[in-house]
């Protein structure tokens, strides 16, 4: 089962579903045939959904939703440590993942409107360890009093499909929402972000198919029956068009014009059809009676009706053809348009469209008269929120592909266009404004203001200086310093005016008038009593929103910028001069950053976070908002990298021969690659990744120290190793770890990497670790071995130089070893 579990993790990472370190861990720790225990395990481990309740008529009511959706979800909705998560639609195994994700500093919550799905969640989440996750049986359209924490929930997962957005308010400022929402009746799982009480989409994913949503959320179908043929058409927008005509066009031969357009079998092309929806008038889903004879080709799947348009008395709709397969052994299609008219000797014509397609279909029209408008109706119940949609469009060339160029949505993580090609459908959702003008079609409410990459900025007439100067935004600027000890522990002070007891990185508020740098240099004075302490540049800067949960409510608070710059590290003379005012400060600490987050607010541990691995990675000044990278998201921050002090390594390295009476426990080598850089591993855990030379436990079945190097640099990291060499050993003087086997050593080598394969899981552990390259310093303070470690890590990098002339390693960001491997020259 394991074996399984693992396999189809590594299926979604090829297939670039699962991105993030946090949600692969997530994948290959939550059991998930213990969610689903009616189906055999190979099912359970299958990338498909699993069936869970059925409504009488045979309809899936509930299910476990498929991994690859799970995934791409989870890493739209951007889930960390300590975040508050609501899943809309249970189902038990969704949530356990969500749980690993927020750890135990967070808390998942998740909703069912179905108390039979809700019982059968909470049995199984806590017969599997995941007790902690609250199980709500309420309508998701009503969310219960004291569901919701305070400052909202920092992301709203939605598992059924919806097409209205309610939660808004239940949503923090800055917080993300991952809803299937429908649009021309195809569920379009899209990630937005709230931004001052508004949700912007960012993060499309893919057309795909969810249970629908109950109770008063509910979507009610406009579906009609052409008479006598077993033809069924639906309509999202709108009161639906008349069909009773439509019977004479099924009696007759269509005419089929093919689009030339080859699709391979995984290819989507799902941002045709949406387009087409929402381009063409008349359109609607068609489904066909697994028994009826009417004379419609190539019919759509049951569970997908299939892309249709209305013009009169005549009926058209895009279908797909099984052609052959193609290369990689996935079925071809080619797909077509069928058009089925009354027979009629007038000349055929194109119907018109807003614009053309590859897809261009012909038929005869019963009469040359105009196409029926569209009308409007009166919603039965007005939605609880406005969407805009600003598809950014421009005259639609054919489509071809991935490569269609029209207005359509692109996911910037998934996208395969070009960046010139690709284009981004917009939706805002909010509130509804008295004022705002709104049109309804059916039961869709659309904002009239107009929205395009022009129009974000409202005109507005000149200004004086003055009133300029009055109308730009303010903010509170503040200014913090990432300062630790020669082991790496990070410096926190306890404030004693912080009610909730929180610490703090040294630093303070900038004044009027002053710069950060000045500021920071002054409070470190002020705080710590350290004169002229150097800071060497800025490691992070911050935006906080004024509605950030941190904030306490009622606090004003219009939002504020903060700088955390490196303060460099104390020898302890410069430790033992620390004094505190008394009356600001109750103490100090020097702590691991494990557990210097415990005792920061949780915006506060992931700033400290972001510019200590800044520090440590030596990467670019890390821009953040809210706690989130805006940009790339470097190394250490995707794999959640701590340092963890190791006392028992802070000690000599002996150079000479280990003596016989010790027993060699331990072989860890330093693995360099041409470039001078070392190969590091970091193990995935609860509480995040701590770096560590690939190596291990010598084992009864190798001959030499060197035959456990060989075995676990290849198993952690997937390395070949040539002439490894002795640089000395530490002493171990209880064996502790080894059940106490007294006095041994550790083993310290050197070895030079010709090969680095695609990554696999360890077989000890169960995950696949993460790979690191580092200069043989940086690697160092990863390891958290003091002096004693920088100075082992010098006599490596010499050794390296002298034996296989390799370059002494430039400063440079740590990267990550890519999952195919590397070729190494």
């Amino acid at each position: 089962m394991s074996e399984l579990r693992h396999q189809l993790v590594e299926q979604l990472r090829a297939d670039n579903h699962i991105r993030t370190a946090a949600v692969e861990r997530a994948f290959r720790t939550v059991p998930r045939h213990l969610f689903a225990p009616d189906v055999a395990v190979e099912a359970a481990y299958a990338n498909d959904i699993i069936p869970t309740r059925h409504a009488p008529d045979g309809r899936v009511i509930s299910s476990v939703s498929a991994p690859w959706l799970q995934a791409d979800m989870l890493e739209a909705a951007r889930i960390r440590p300590g975040h508050r998560v609501l899943e809309i639609g249970s189902g038990g195994y969704n949530a356990a993942l969500m749980a690993e994700l927020v750890g135990p500093a967070g808390h998942v919550t998740t909703l069912d409107i179905d108390p039979a799905v809700a019982e059968r969640a909470t049995r199984l989440l806590s017969e599997n360890g995941y007790d902690h996750v609250h199980v709500v049986t309420a309508d998701a359209e009503h969310l219960p009093a004291g569901v919701v924490p305070d400052g909202g929930f920092d992301a709203i997962v939605v598992t059924v499909d919806t097409w209205d957005l309610p939660w808004i308010d239940a949503l923090a400022e800055g917080g993300r929402l991952v809803a299937p929402l429908r649009l021309h009746g195809y569920h379009w799982p899209i990630g937005f972000t709230k931004d001052e009480g508004t949700l912007r989409s960012d993060e499309p994913l893919i057309v795909c198919g969810f249970v629908a949503m109950q109770g008063d959320g509910a979507w009610q179908t406009n579906r009609r029956t052409v008479p006598g043929t077993g033809v069924h058409l639906s309509w999202e927008d709108g009161t639906p068009l008349p069909v009773d005509q439509l019977a004479p066009a099924l009696a007759h031969e269509p005419t089929v014009t093919r689009t030339n357009i080859t699709v391979r079998g995984q290819e989507p092309f799902d941002a045709l059809t949406l387009h087409l929806a929402g381009a063409l008038p008349g359109f609607c889903r068609l489904e066909i009676d697994s028994d009826g004879d009417n004379g419609v080709l190539n019919p759509p799947p049951r569970h997908w009706p299939g892309a249709a348009i209305v013009r009169g008395a005549s009926l058209a709709r895009l279908a797909a053809e099984r052609i052959g397969d193609g290369d990689d052994g996935r079925a071809c299609t080619s797909s077509s348009s069928t058009a089925m008219a009354p027979k009629d000797t007038s000349p055929r014509r194109r119907w018109p469209s807003r614009s053309s397609t590859g897809s261009a279909t012909t038929a005869a029209p019963a009469a040359p008269s105009s196409p029926p408008a569209r009308q409007s109706a009166v919603p039965r119940r007005a939605r609880t929120t406005n969407r805009t949609c600003s598809p950014r469009s421009t005259p639609v060339s054919p489509w071809t592909g991935r490569s269609f160029p029209a207005a359509l949505p692109c996911s910037p993580t998934r996208g395969a266009a070009a960046p010139d090609e690709r284009r981004c459908l917009l939706i805002t959702a909010r509130p509804p404004a008295r004022h705002s003008p709104v049109h309804r079609l059916g039961r869709q409410s659309y904002v009239t203001s107009p929205v395009s990459p022009s129009d974000h900025v409202t005109p507005r007439a000149a200004l004086s200086t003055g009133q300029h100067a009055a109308s730009r935004h303010a903010v509170w600027v503040g200014a913090a310093a990432i300062i630790t000890d020669e082991v790496g522990r990070v410096l926190l002070v306890h404030p004693t005016y912080r009610e909730d007891g929180s610490w703090l990185l040294p630093g303070g508020v900038v004044e009027p008038g002053k710069h950060p740098d000045v500021t920071c240099r002054r409070e470190i004075t002020e705080e710590l009593g350290l004169a002229d302490l150097p800071l060497a540049g800025v490691f992070a800067v911050h935006s906080l929103s004024p509605h950030h949960p941190d904030i306490q409510p009622g606090t004003p608070f219009p939002g504020e910028i903060r700088f955390v710059f490196d303060g460099g590290t104390l020898c302890p003379d410069q430790v033992e001069a620390i004094r505190l005012p008394r009356e600001e400060l109750s103490e100090f600490a020097f702590l691991e950053t494990r557990d210097a987050v415990q005792r920061l607010r949780p915006v506060d541990g992931q700033i400290m976070l972001a510019a200590y691995r800044a520090r440590l990675g030596n990467t670019a000044t890390a821009q953040l908002a809210d706690g989130r990278h805006i940009l790339d998201v470097p190394a250490l921050d995707r794999h959640d990298v701590h340092v963890r002090y190791r006392p028992l390594w802070d000690s000599p390295l002996n150079r000479g021969p280990v003596p016989e009476r010790l027993p060699v426990q331990q072989a860890w080598p330093w693995c360099f690659v041409p470039d001078g850089r070392v190969v590091l591993v970091a193990d995935p855990g609860p509480r995040g990744a701590l770096p560590m030379l690939p190596g291990g436990t010598v084992e009864t079945t190798d001959t030499t120290p060197e035959d456990t190097l060989h075995r676990e640099a290849a198993e952690e990291a997937q390395l070949t190793l040539a002439d490894p060499v002795r640089l000395g050993w530490v002493l171990d003087e209880t064996g502790e770890v080894y059940g106490g086997v007294g006095p041994n050593a550790r083993l310290r080598l050197a070895a030079r990497v010709t090969a680095i394969g695609p990554a696999t899981v360890d077989p000890a552990t169960g995950r696949p670790f993460a790979r690191l390259l580092a200069t043989p310093a940086q690697a160092a303070a990863l390891l958290g071995w003091g002096p004693p470690g920088a100075r082992q890590a010098l006599l490596a990098a010499e050794t390296a130089r002298k034996r296989w002339r390799l370059p002494t390693a430039r400063a440079a960001a740590i990267e990550e070893v890519p999952p195919e491997g590397m070729r190494l020259s």
